[in-house]
């Protein structure tokens, strides 16, 4: 790419949405003073490029005790289409909850060309009890799910969702590896599912005039939340009459944020911000989060405007599930947290502990920056909080070399099965970059930092982020540090292998279990996927899962890029504890994970391999 930075901003457009028109006759369930009305319905649209991203799906209890009930009624889908669609079913019927069945008709359908698929709540309903705040219109299911009872007649859908059966470049896998120039359906069928659920506003702007209620004069529960970056409700209309130009101004305005008492604290303690650029575009303003705030490969990305291809989201994330919460859904908490130390750079200030070292004389070294933009109209916002670290070409000396270092704090106590992970990207086209992770036990000086545990070619494109793991066990027992060094020979604005880089989300995550067999026979309680042994392991290990009923099974391997490597079993499976090998001959050392798929519950382990 070899192009100088600049704040010049690129967005793309995938998402639209109809109008919302009233259907105001009276229901007379849960208070006589119930109304319903028609809700929007939402399209995502197909980007053509290759993100080369996975956000894994949730792992643990969320999905072993499914906590809601979401009944899919299927029109014209193949085989391959419905077990995608059920698996994206399956992890929104984990992380929500609700008494009453959710009714989904889904159907495989020819629609415009380019259209992925819609998705709307069948109605919206206000004033129906069941503690919900008054004078304000709910998604169908949210609305059934407050007031513990049926709001329409027990067949009607509460989601209608539509499915383009002309697209030509689907992925109906559940591994979360599409491949390039292919759809991930199962992410369209979760954002899609998330917009029926309830992700969706009324704000509008037409002719420059913003507008919200769709002329009823009552909010949908998502509008009460939105300001600006002055922290003004936007709903306001002392301040923003309604309609009015200057409410217009505020949409159109990219400075429209999400302020609940739970999102903004899953968002590292700052409101997240809306998708509302400067011109406003029916499709997808307001009622998605931001895309450059959330690019692909952040954990966050789903209900963002953009999906490309081989990219794979297969998780809500925390902030939009705190924005779910604040409508009024009830969430499944996530399960316990292996994470030991985690740095996400929240703020704009560089935190204690945090050095970088200009180690070729050329008198720049990382910077410390809340966004890249480049001539090309690409841009690099943070992984996950409010900063990250970028370094780049020009950083090189006059000899071509670029040798530039990245210290992190004292981190204690490492023990064995302990992993090491951060986010990084790049370019990745013609230009190579390549980043050393190295590990000292004494302290951050640079000499000390004698252990080299990495040092792999950098993936793009441009705005990208991906995870890169090491294996900490040989330092147990230790405190120590990190240091990640961009290093390039033949760099600079006339070498061969360089361009930018960027560094961000530093996290140690701990796995202690070493056995799982303790000499005593067991009777199945459950769907369980039992920890490898031995752990860590060079080159074979044992793998046991629990099956209480008889259930078609998936036990597969992927390495810490996402990509699988091995399938270890495939099949139906009787109740009972069975038990695979794996065997790594042939892979790289490092973190590996494998996962169980049985019966809607999904599962997955980390295992180190040693060499």
């Amino acid at each position: 790419m070899k192009s100088l930075p600049a704040l010049v901003c690129f967005m793309a457009i995938l998402f639209h949405h109809t109008g919302i028109s009233q259907r105001m006759e009276p229901a007379f369930v849960g208070g006589t003073g119930a109304q319903s009305a028609e809700a929007p319905a939402i399209t995502v649209l197909a980007l053509d490029r290759d993100m080369h991203t996975m956000v894994p799906p949730p792992s643990g209890s969320p999905l072993l005790n499914p906590t809601a009930n979401i009944d899919v009624t299927y029109i014209g889908f193949s085989g391959e289409a419905q077990t995608a669609f059920q698996y994206a079913v399956d992890i929104w019927e984990g992380l929500i909850t609700s008494s009453e069945v959710i009714k989904v008709t889904a159907r495989w359908t020819v629609l415009s060309p380019g259209v992925l698929g819609s998705a709307s709540a069948a109605s919206v309903w206000r004033d129906f009890g069941g503690g919900a705040m008054p004078g304000t219109w709910y998604p169908q299911a949210l609305a059934e799910a407050l007031l513990s009872g049926s709001l329409n007649h027990p067949d009607s859908s509460d989601i209608n969702a539509n499915f383009n059966s002309n697209f030509p470049n689907w992925y109906f896998g559940t591994d979360g590896n599409p491949p390039p120039g292919e759809y991930d359906f199962v992410t369209v069928v979760l954002h899609e599912l998330g917009h029926g659920l309830g992700f969706f506003g009324s704000m509008s702007v037409s002719g420059g005039t913003g507008s919200w209620g769709a002329g009823t004069g009552f909010p949908f529960i998502y509008d009460r939340f939105a300001e600006n970056g002055s922290n003004q409700q936007l709903i306001n209309t002392s301040i923003f009459p309604n309609p009015s130009t200057a409410l217009g101004t505020q949409l159109t305005s990219n400075n429209i944020f999400f302020d609940g008492p739970n999102a903004t604290p899953a968002n590292g303690g700052t409101p997240p911000k809306l998708y509302c650029p400067g011109a406003w575009n029916s499709g997808s303003s307001f009622s998605h989060l931001d895309e450059t705030t959330y690019p692909a490969g952040n954990p966050h990305s789903l209900m963002t405007p953009m999906v490309g291809t081989a990219e794979a989201i297969h998780s809500p994330g925390a902030v939009s599930l705190a924005m779910f919460e604040d409508w009024g859904w009830s969430t499944t908490p996530p399960p316990p947290s292996n994470i030991k130390w985690e740095e996400r750079f929240l703020t704009t200030t560089i935190p204690p502990g945090w050095r970088v070292v200009d180690n070729d004389g050329s008198g720049g070294a990382y910077d410390f920056v809340q966004l890249v933009a480049f001539t090309s109209g690409d841009t690099v916002r943070p992984q996950i909080g409010a900063s990250f670290w970028y370094s780049n070409f020009t950083n090189a000396n006059g000899s071509g070399s670029i040798d530039e270092w990245l210290i992190g704090p004292r981190v204690a106590d490492i023990i064995a099965g302990d992993s090491l992970y951060f986010y990084a990207g790049a370019i990745g086209d013609l230009y190579d970059d390549s980043l050393r992770v190295f590990i000292s036990t004494t302290d951050s000086a640079l000499g000390s930092f004698t252990n080299e545990i990495g040092y792999f070619r950098v993936d793009g494109p441009v705005g990208s982020w991906h995870m890169y793991g090491f294996d900490l066990s040989k330092f147990a027992g230790e405190d120590i540090f990190v240091a990640v060094n961009y290093f390039i020979v033949d760099g600079g604005p006339v070498g061969t292998h360089s361009d930018n880089v960027w560094v961000d989300h530093f996290l140690i995550t701990t796995d202690a279990t070493t056995s799982v067999d303790d000499g005593v026979a067991e009777t199945p309680r459950t769907f369980l996927l039992r920890q490898n042994y031995p752990n860590p392991f060079n080159p074979t290990t044992e793998i046991e899962y629990e099956l209480v009923s008889q259930a078609r099974v998936r036990i597969d391997v992927t390495n810490a890029l996402g990509q699988q490597v091995s399938v270890l079993d495939e099949g139906e499976k009787s109740a009972g504890i069975h038990r695979v090998s794996f065997d790594a001959t042939g892979l790289a050392a490092g973190v590996y994970f494998y996962r169980m798929m049985a019966h809607g519950v999904v599962q997955t382990r980390k295992m180190v391999l040693l060499r």
